[in-house]
């Protein structure tokens, strides 16, 4: 039993004052005519209408951190890591140092909300045959979400629950607490590979539309949730707690590795004017369709848990008393107080089989060409897991991202409402050859000094297109330079 209370104090604390910690969305890309690869992660269905006609990426990863609570506000700029740093913020060793004074808390009174994702990508191909595309993908990801953290409970955190420094700070003087909404903690991480086929069917020569499948072999890892009800929290005195009536319940997935499977399923549409509607300067552009429709529905699918560790505590009247701070404690009766604890609430444990979800979703997306390379493309990502679910889940978000695109070379800036729609950032992406690299958050970049959101992916892809080298192409581009005029690369 002082295993789980343990675990309990531990999520309370280290999760919500680790907030700064640094930790998917490949929207802008996915759509795009020349990535196949990236298009896996959207819609297994958009990859039959690449003009790709093999792709193989080597590696290639998407990092994430988003909160409500925390900024950073770095003394010095973010572009001088980590040899450019001023002497004044190294140690004698010249090793970088931080100050906890460098994170800035945001009170409003409202709940906390932290995200922190992260996705490595081993090897995926992709190739086409006939109206067929094959393709084989694998992927790390691990995560961590907190949802509904009361305010006051993470400040108190944030000031380790130490009342000289002003821990308490935010409870009601009248009640003396708080009340805390339901609030979840959850941890995942798994590895999982699989196979991609999507079809082409052609309806005539203005429409077209095609099907995709994925199935993945999930391996799941470490995880954990909590869960508690809606809570009363009463501040005693000194660096002690009351937590009222109630329950929390615990849930670590256990030593050994869970196993499971994944499917996507996606539906691309699309559509051109018929030619009696093309305008001259239309069919002088030689535009590639009209608009391109998709919807998909990803990461359908769980992970099996067979030794997972659920426990619940049942706080009973009149309450839980948590001591959190008393220098005259030797380590030993720390352990005591902990098991003292009990004396108020009722353990409940048992080991047996849990299914944990993927993260499910459902993907929309449209993109409408203008020009030969200049497209517009909209996504809109909606989870279908709850916010307080203890499966796996990935953020909501809208995206409008104008793009210029040739075979080796891409450039795009979405504007997203990102975050479970909570937040409106700029991003910026660029394809160069073989590498991409790109933002779902520019703004950290620009305002390097106040950190509160962090978003990167970047890899390398290679691929066959119609015979023209990335070399040649480069080498029209600066020719074209040199001339007064700019010429890309053709289709």
């Amino acid at each position: 039993m002082k295993h789980h209370l343990k675990i309990f104090i531990l999520f309370l604390g280290v999760c919500v004052t680790n907030i700064e910690i640094h930790a998917q969305h490949l929207g802008q890309m996915g759509q795009g005519n020349y990535n196949m690869i990236s298009s896996y992660r959207i819609n297994p269905s958009l990859s039959a209408f690449s003009l790709n006609k093999w792709q193989l990426s080597p590696a290639a990863f998407w990092v994430n951190q988003n909160n409500t609570y925390l900024s950073l506000y770095l003394p010095y700029s973010f572009y001088k890591l980590p040899n450019r740093v001023p002497q004044t913020y190294r140690t004698e060793s010249g090793n970088l140092y931080f100050s906890k004074n460098w994170l800035k808390e945001s009170i409003n009174g409202r709940n906390k909300h932290l995200a922190v994702t992260a996705e490595v990508f081993g090897p995926q191909l992709g190739f086409k045959a006939g109206t067929w595309t094959f393709g084989f993908s694998s992927r790390a990801i691990a995560g961590v979400r907190a949802v509904r953290v009361n305010e006051a409970l993470a400040h108190a955190a944030f000031k380790e629950f130490n009342d000289t420094l002003g821990a308490f700070s935010l409870f009601d003087p009248q009640a003396t607490g708080f009340k805390a909404d339901r609030m979840t903690i959850t941890g995942f991480s798994m590895l999982s590979a699989g196979i991609q086929a999507a079809k082409r069917f052609v309806m005539d020569k203005n429409n077209s539309f095609s099907i995709g499948l994925g199935l993945n072999k999930v391996m799941g890892f470490q995880g954990f949730s909590l869960q508690s009800d809606a809570l009363q929290v009463s501040h005693l005195n000194g660096d002690s707690l009351l937590i009222s009536p109630g329950s929390i319940t615990t849930l670590t997935y256990g030593d050994e590795m869970g196993n499971g499977y994944g499917a996507d399923i996606g539906f691309t549409y699309v559509f051109n004017k018929k030619e009696s509607k093309k305008h001259f300067a239309h069919r002088k552009n030689r535009t590639r369709y009209f608009l391109k429709t998709g919807v998909s529905v990803m990461d359908i699918g769980r992970v099996k848990y067979r030794d997972a560790v659920e426990s619940k505590i049942s706080i009973q009247s009149p309450g839980m008393i948590i001591r959190m701070n008393d220098p005259n404690l030797s380590q030993p009766e720390i352990t005591d107080v902990l098991d003292s604890i009990f004396r108020y609430a009722d353990m409940s444990s048992r080991t047996g089989t849990r299914n944990i979800g993927l993260p499910t979703r459902l993907v929309l997306s449209a993109d409408m060409q203008f020009k030969p390379h200049v497209y517009v493309s909209a996504m809109i990502q909606q989870s279908l897991r709850s916010r307080n679910s203890v499966h796996a889940r990935y953020q909501n978000f809208l995206m409008l991202s104008p793009r210029l695109e040739y075979s080796y070379f891409e450039f795009s800036m979405p504007l997203l409402l990102e975050y479970d729609y909570r937040a409106l950032r700029m991003g910026a992406s660029v394809r160069l050859g073989p590498v991409f690299l790109g933002t779902n958050n520019l703004g950290t970049f620009i305002q390097s000094k106040r950190i509160k959101d962090v978003d990167l992916f970047a890899g390398i892809v290679i691929a066959n297109i119609g015979g023209k080298s990335f070399t040649r192409s480069v080498k029209a581009l600066v020719s074209g330079a040199g001339n007064g005029s700019v010429k890309c690369p053709t289709f």
